[in-house]
């Protein structure tokens, strides 16, 4: 993990001279409000406030923990000019603000002036109304220190339970699946995501997430958390037990408003603010989740970078007015693409609002909501070619004409022509981070201005800086190769595979070495399988190997190896197979035997083959990420379970049998 001074200073002059603007929050969204006024003036005085040790980006924290993304990834730090006047506060939270003076004053009691203060002080998790919620077990998921105790906790994890099935819910859910940890959901609302799919939408993605082995729970809530030391269970609504050892809370976030509420601003759900985005003081400004613009909060990262955008150019003199930000959903959830964009929701449409939808002969779905004919909305379950260009048709309230409405109808897509994967080719106001909203064209221009690398372009742009979905789209235009970042061990794992089903393999083909007919001296190599003292060494060396094999294969249920990246431990794991087929090969000299000793061969073989092909899977998981390849590896996984069970029953007929007789 990154390390972060408590206190970082970018200057070298007194910014105490002239009172500065003051940041509070150190999320995305205040990171990113100092970057908006440092690229405007590059020596604007800043002080920024925040109450963690690092400013990082919450919105890759589900792919951190399902090991997607790496600690250097998530964290996001201010990058001030050189020369700049800038003062970061790490780990120091402002407790007030002093609005006669202009002050603002943290929790060592020490008052900071300011000329304007920004407020980015974010969400936190909504708390609900249940007892039993500080027991061992239950976690909430939403900053860095939620992440390491979520990671700590999944180590040794059985069941899990989510408890929400809104876009954070299944983003937990999906990181916690990859980690091979039984889920399920429990959600209140009567389908997942209810704010941004519709019921067939909804439908879809709960049949392909119960495909997976997932149970999801719909139209119930959790009315009791189970447990005496620990969490042990829940008691939903109509009176369904179900059986976990770890909960995790994920019902929403509530806008931490307090500060503003203390000093006397206007709030309601969030801090009330304009188009300009100021509070009821026109000195202080109001962005990202704690801003309610038009009794609106926002609960995603997009609609605060325009809000942060809008307050910098406003504070240094600008006019700039926020309108609004256009709802937008685009992500997998267990490699399914979901798409949910503009006025969606029951509650925003009217009279003249009506909807077209395409089902796909492979199960897609897609939906464009109009009203007088212009495109405000759309829905997509599966791929969308048309996608990009359908956000920016969106954005501009399009007019569809009939013969379009009719093509959707019948071909579920828009125009006549075939929308190009390539990057490159598409048009200059196509939006490709949905995230920060950068375009097409805006890429293009800063490619010509030296921009040539994913690093350089992403900087410079702010694109895939955010949810980092669009980077594959960056790395195309750039024509760079964005190969996902591999897991550790992945290589030791399937090298791992390839020699337990080679070695596998190699015993059920090679026929059994022949005794030497020779009376000569010397050692020779049959001794390994004739002598007895070789025999017992061997066969208690195949023992012994078996029975650390399947503790590790406990890891999850036993906390003893959980000091370690369970991708290492799963390497560890498949060497020891190797391992213990080497020391077949030398008890057996590649005799498979008869009767219950040919039983034992076949079984212990067949274990080892489908569990060299179960750990090839998951070697290869980052490429192979489609839901068969998943559903392939899940099967193998399991029946190398299920073939433990008889080797056991054969391994010990097989011991009785030589020392009892």
């Amino acid at each position: 993990m990154p390390t972060a001074p408590s206190t970082l200073r970018a200057v070298a002059a007194d910014v105490s001279s002239s009172a500065p603007t003051v940041i509070v929050g150190t999320g995305p969204v205040g990171i990113h409000a100092a970057h908006e006024l440092l690229r405007r003036d590059a020596q604007h005085p800043l002080v920024v406030y925040g109450d963690e040790l690092w400013s990082y980006n919450r919105a890759r924290l589900s792919s951190l923990i399902a090991g997607e993304t790496s600690w250097e990834e998530v964290y996001n730090p201010l990058r001030p000019p050189s020369g700049s006047q800038v003062i970061l506060h790490y780990d120091r939270r402002v407790r007030a603000i002093d609005r006669d003076t202009r002050t603002v004053i943290d929790a060592t009691g020490r008052r900071q002036a300011y000329t304007t203060l920004i407020l980015a002080t974010g969400a936190r998790p909504r708390i609900p109304a249940i007892s039993n919620l500080d027991l061992p077990g239950v976690q909430f998921f939403h900053d860095l220190l939620d992440t390491e105790m979520l990671l700590a906790r999944s180590a040794q994890s059985r069941r899990t339970l989510v408890w929400g099935g809104g876009v954070l819910g299944l983003e937990i859910a999906r990181a916690l699946h990859s980690l091979d940890i039984s889920v399920g959901i429990v959600h209140h609302e009567g389908r997942l995501m209810s704010r941004q799919l519709d019921a067939t939408a909804a439908a879809l993605l709960h049949d392909h997430i119960l495909a997976l082995g997932i149970e999801v729970f719909t139209g119930r809530n959790i009315r009791s958390i189970q447990g005496s030391q620990t969490v042990s269970g829940v008691l939903l609504s109509d009176g369904t037990e179900l059986a976990c050892d770890t909960l995790v809370v994920a019902t929403g976030v509530r806008p931490n408003i307090e500060l503003a509420r203390d000093a006397g601003l206007r709030v309601h759900h969030g801090v009330v603010v304009n188009e300009r985005m100021q509070t009821s003081d026109p000195n202080i400004y109001a962005v990202g989740d704690c801003a309610e613009y038009g009794h609106h909060v926002s609960g995603t990262v997009a609609p605060g970078f325009e809000q942060a955008a809008v307050a910098a150019h406003c504070l240094l003199g600008g006019r700039a007015v926020y309108r609004g930000s256009l709802s937008a959903v685009q992500l997998k959830i267990f490699e399914l693409p979901v798409w949910s964009v503009g006025r969606i929701s029951e509650e925003e449409r009217t009279r003249t609002v009506r909807d077209i939808a395409y089902r796909s002969a492979d199960g897609g779905y897609r939906k464009l909501v109009l009203e007088r004919n212009r495109l405000i909305g759309l829905i997509g379950i599966g791929q969308w070619p048309e996608l990009p260009r359908l956000h920016e048709a969106v954005t501009a309230t399009r007019r569809l004409w009939p013969w379009r409405r009719f093509r959707f109808r019948r071909y579920g897509r828009i125009w006549s022509e075939q929308l190009t994967d390539e990057v490159a080719q598409w048009p200059d106001t196509t939006t490709v981070c949905h995230c920060t909203r950068v375009t097409r064209g805006q890429l293009g221009r800063a490619m010509t201005e030296g921009c040539h690398t994913l690093t350089t372009l992403a900087e410079r742009t702010g694109a895939s800086q955010v949810c980092g979905s669009c980077a594959p789209l960056l790395a195309q235009l750039l024509g760079e190769m964005a190969d996902p970042r591999p897991s550790p061990g992945r290589k030791s794992l399937g090298a791992g595979s390839v020699l337990a089903v080679l070695l596998a393999t190699l015993v059920c083909v090679v026929p059994a070495v022949p005794f030497v007919e020779t009376v000569q001296g010397g050692w020779k190599l049959e001794v390994l399988w004739s002598d007895g003292w070789w025999k017992q060494f061997s066969g208690y060396s195949i023992v012994a190997l078996s029975a650390v094999g399947l503790l590790i294969s406990l890891r999850k249920r036993w906390p003893v190896f959980s000091f370690a990246d369970f991708a290492w431990w799963r390497a560890v794991h498949a060497a020891l197979g190797v391992l213990t087929l080497l020391a077949l090969v030398a008890h057996t000299g590649f005799s498979l035997g008869n009767n219950a000793n040919l039983y034992l061969m076949t079984n212990f073989l067949a274990l080892a083959a489908v569990g060299g092909l179960a750990a090839g899977l998951a070697a290869g998981e980052q490429r192979w990420s489609g839901r068969r390849a998943r559903r392939l590896r899940h099967v193998m996984t399991h029946s190398h379970i299920f073939l433990l069970w008889p080797l056991l029953v054969f391994l010990g007929f097989h011991i009785l049998s030589v020392y009892y007789y």
